[in-house]
C-alpha cells in the first residue's frame, strides 16, 4: 500500500536541494500520506510558455483548439519527453528522479489486478491562488 512518510519526504528533500538549479523555487507537500508532490513557484525559465507551446503543438496533431495555460498547471510524468527538447526537459526528469529517491518502486500488474506502489508522485508548477513567476 502506498504509504509517504515525513522521513521519507526528508531523503527526497536533500535530493532536490543538490539537484535543482540556481533560482528556481519550489516546495515539498505530502498528500493523504501517499503522495510526494513538488511545486515549483519560480524559475529562471518560461515553463508556462513551454507548457502553452507543447499544448499547441498537441492541439494542431489532433486538429483542436490549444488549451492555455494560465498561471499554474500539472506536469504528467507519464509524458516528460513532450518536455525533452525545451529549457526544462532535463530539469523535470531530475526532479522525477529525485522524487523517487527514498525507496521507491512499483510492483504493479494491471493484467491480474495487482497493485504495489511504495507512494505516489506530482509535479507541479504554480498553483490555484499563487501562480507561477518567471524571474
Amino acid at each position: 500500500m502506498a504509504y509517504m512518510s515525513q522521513d521519507m519526504k526528508a531523503v527526497i528533500t536533500a535530493e532536490m536541494k543538490r539537484i535543482m538549479p540556481q533560482g528556481w523555487k519550489y516546495t515539498l507537500r505530502v498528500e493523504d500520506h501517499t503522495k510526494i508532490v513538488c511545486t515549483i513557484m519560480q524559475a529562471p525559465i518560461d515553463l508556462i510558455g513551454i507548457a502553452n507551446e507543447i499544448n499547441r503543438e498537441i492541439a494542431a496533431s489532433r486538429g483542436d483548439e490549444p488549451y492555455q495555460v494560465a498561471g499554474y498547471f500539472d506536469v504528467s510524468l507519464f509524458h516528460l519527453d513532450r518536455y525533452d527538447a525545451t529549457a526544462a526537459g532535463e530539469t523535470f526528469r531530475a526532479i522525477d528522479k529525485a522524487l523517487r529517491s527514498a525507496g521507491w518502486y512499483d510492483r504493479s500488474d494491471s493484467t491480474i489486478d495487482y497493485f504495489d506502489i511504495a507512494y505516489f508522485t506530482g509535479l507541479r508548477v504554480g498553483r490555484w491562488n499563487k501562480p507561477f513567476v518567471c524571474a
